[in-house]
């Protein structure tokens, strides 16, 4: 036959697929090759050459599995009529990128005396499915009294998609869990994640932690299932600071008491009466026309801050105390003032008040002038409170400083108030 004839059909006892090239005749034995990643497979290319010169024929691989083809000889050369193979082998990677399933190959024959007259015979891979999946729980440890919280970390390393069914137990079955969701599914090559979280079934006030361990377990369809191993390390109910802590704290408020009673009060209270002695000078001053002018006053002192104004009206230092005790869900409403007394027409002129809550009871304290109020205060919001006016709230006999409290239902104790007034007394002579 001359070179360069294609002679087409396949000769007896060539009972495969083939195709005839210009001076050759390839086939594969088999066309359809199974191959599970990570191990060789392989197949044969049988060659005859049909031409009339000596042959050397090239067979590779063409397509999405080219990277993963070998040849053994790489090349084969023939004499006219001659026949031979070169084997073939396959060695895909095992990795989530080589996807299970059909693949399909071509095999490409080239005849180095015909370099133009190659061709190409088609083939399929068949990709084999496998599992390498990885759990694990972060954090592996975790901290809680009542609770600890997790995450079960998926990785799906395998070809196929993983389906896994979550189920979380402790030896002991010391622990309850909740995991969300049950089950999961996770692609090739990606990774998904579950929240746990594990509860102890029993809880103790006071010692040392205790290390709770548990395990989680991701079954699938089929195959080993993934387990991954966690703990939770119980606290107790009570820190272990706890105690000095509050030993501490009561120790500081402790101090801060007696520096309050022995040093800051009385030192507030005076220069409260200091100041309110001022105030009230100056609103008799205002009130007289400027002391000794125009008046005829005295302009005498009675010290202590008393006097005789212009008008014949005198002033005097004075101070007065309304208490309310009543018990919780009640109310009660004192105008007697212990130890001072608004008569004819004196006028009360109230520069400071100092609130008292010692109970620390709930409910609402209101100081009136007659029926108006004049100052509302929820009692949860002070204990020792003082208020210092500038300009002075005055009390008549007509209209007297009221002290109302209305002791709240939630209240843990009884409400024990007291209302201090300090300020001047202007009493008009005759």
């Amino acid at each position: 036959m001359p070179y360069g004839a294609v002679r087409w059909g396949q000769p007896p006892g060539w009972p495969f697929h083939s195709v005839t090239s210009v001076g050759a005749i390839a086939a594969l034995s088999p066309s359809t090759i199974a191959v599970v990643p990570g191990e060789p497979a392989g197949f044969d290319v049988r060659l005859r050459n049909n031409g009339t010169v000596v042959d050397e024929f090239t067979v590779d691989v063409v397509g999405d599995a080219a990277e993963w083809a070998t040849a053994a000889p790489p090349n084969l050369s023939l004499f006219p009529g001659a026949e031979g193979s070169i084997r073939m082998t396959i060695l895909a990677p095992r990795m989530a990128a080589t996807r299970s399933g059909p693949v399909p190959m071509g095999v490409r024959i080239s005849s180095r005396e015909d370099p133009d007259g190659g061709t190409v015979e088609e083939g399929t891979l068949d990709i084999a499915p496998f599992s390498d999946g990885f759990a694990e729980l972060i954090p592996r440890t975790a901290r809680g009294r009542s609770s600890a919280r997790y995450q079960l970390a998926l990785d799906n390393r395998g070809n196929a998609p993983l389906t896994v069914a979550l189920e979380a137990t402790d030896p002991d079955d010391i622990l309850k869990f909740d995991v969300d969701p049950l089950e999961v599914t996770v692609p090739p090559g990606a990774a998904a994640f579950a929240k746990l979280k594990a509860k102890p079934r029993k809880r103790y006030w006071r010692g040392e932690p205790q290390t709770r361990p548990f395990s989680v377990t991701a079954a699938p369809e089929s195959g080993e299932p993934l387990v991954a191993d966690g703990t939770m390390l119980q606290e107790p109910l009570i820190p272990k600071w706890a105690p000095r802590a509050l030993l501490g704290l009561a120790a500081a408020f402790a101090l801060l008491a007696i520096a309050w009673f022995a040093l800051l009060k009385p030192t507030i209270e005076s220069t409260a009466r200091e100041v309110a002695e001022e105030e009230a000078q100056a609103v008799v001053n205002r009130s007289s026309g400027g002391g000794t002018s125009g008046g005829g006053s005295t302009g005498s002192g009675n010290g202590g801050g008393n006097g005789t104004i212009g008008d014949g009206s005198t002033t005097t230092i004075a101070s007065g105390r309304l208490a309310v005790e009543t018990d919780a869900g009640s109310d009660r409403t004192d105008s007697s003032l212990e130890g001072l007394e608004i008569d004819g027409d004196s006028r009360f002129l109230v520069t400071d008040i100092v609130l008292g809550n010692p109970n620390g009871a709930l409910g609402t304290l209101t100081i009136r002038r007659g029926d108006d109020p004049v100052l509302v205060i929820n009692l949860a919001n002070f204990r020792d409170l003082d208020y210092h006016f500038v300009t002075p709230v005055q009390f008549t006999r007509g209209l007297p400083p009221r002290l109302e409290v209305v002791c709240d239902g939630d209240s843990t104790v009884s409400c024990n108030v007291s209302a201090f007034f300090s300020g001047t007394m202007i009493s008009t002579e005759g």
